[in-house]
């Protein structure tokens, strides 16, 4: 006489279909529904950068110039941060 195994295989698709029922109603973020980013009073934006990272791929800039360029952006944001904060 055959004994009734349960199917372990049901128990990976059952565990799928209760994760998608859980997302299905997933909602956007309310950051991401305001449309557009707006900056808080006194911040300024920061200028273009000398060297993109497109720049780099495309070969019209060297992977040197790419990283000078940012760090010369951190140091100005360090010293606006610095200067926020002595100011306070």
């Amino acid at each position: 006489m055959k004994t009734r195994t349960s199917p372990t295989y049901l128990i990976p698709i059952v565990g799928l279909l209760v994760l998608a029922g859980v997302f299905s109603d997933a909602h956007v973020a309310r950051a991401q529904s305001q449309g557009e980013c707006v900056l808080p009073a006194g911040t300024t934006l920061l200028p273009n950068p000398r060297v993109t990272a497109q720049q780099v791929e495309d070969g019209s800039a060297t992977l040197k110039e790419f990283a000078v360029a940012v760090r010369d952006q951190f140091r100005v944001l360090e010293q606006s941060a610095e200067a926020e904060n002595l100011g306070s």
